[in-house]
């Protein structure tokens, strides 16, 4: 006989936790309610996206938190290890416009797996909730990667943008945005970026040879 949690009993087996509806609810309301324009963007796309094929595209976030809302209890150790892995795939020092909002949002769906998802009883409820939370980690990756190439393409403009980008208490070759070279290809390497740097800075601040930048 499975162990008694809060929302089941050896009587009643395994019901519908209305508590985890209403957390659900609230994270698709977070997402909705963001204020940056490119978490807006990136959503609104998602939502026109077919869901059929859920490993080729990001799919449509409010239908697999509705599917997820479905799934009965989860294995709390198991949701727990789930966490602690997004946390390390996600955790970055890169600073972005939209990082607050965007950790918030993943928080808010880490808490409610821990504070309300305790034992599964089948595998495919387990199924359901990893699609649910790689559609939200997808959307997340699609938003980070866009505003990565918007940095890349503000500094080719103005090599001088290049300081606002980047955090000097955190100073490390992964704090270095990606570049955008000549033919408007990123420059993802270290010493491409040191190269690219060195010649820019070069050329707009001294008519002297500068130092060269080795790779961190």
């Amino acid at each position: 006989m499975p162990p008694k949690g809060p929302h089941q009993s050896p009587k009643q087996g395994i019901n519908k936790c209305t508590t985890c509806d209403k957390n659900l609810d609230s994270i698709l309301r977070a997402v909705k309610e963001l204020n940056n324009d490119a978490v807006k963007e990136a959503f609104a796309e998602l939502q026109e996206q077919p869901t059929t094929n859920i490993d080729n595209h990001f799919g449509n976030i409010e239908s697999q938190l509705t599917t997820l809302e479905q799934c009965p209890l989860f294995d709390k150790d198991v949701v727990q290890n789930l966490v602690e892995s997004e946390n390390q795939t996600l955790k970055s020092d890169f600073q972005m416009q939209f990082e607050t909002k965007v950790k918030l949002m993943i928080a808010t769906e880490e808490e409610t797996s821990m504070d309300q998802i305790y034992k599964v009883q089948m595998h495919s409820h387990y199924d359901m909730f990893k699609k649910c939370r790689n559609g939200l980690r997808n959307l997340t990756w699609k938003i980070v990667e866009n505003h990565k190439e918007t940095i890349a393409t503000d500094v080719k403009q103005n090599s001088k943008r290049f300081w606002c980008h980047v955090s000097p208490a955190n100073a490390s070759k992964n704090d270095i945005p990606d570049l955008m070279k000549e033919d408007d290809t990123k420059a993802s390497w270290t010493k491409e970026k040191a190269d690219l740097l060195n010649s820019s800075f070069g050329t707009n601040f001294s008519t002297q040879p500068m130092l060269t930048l080795y790779p961190l």
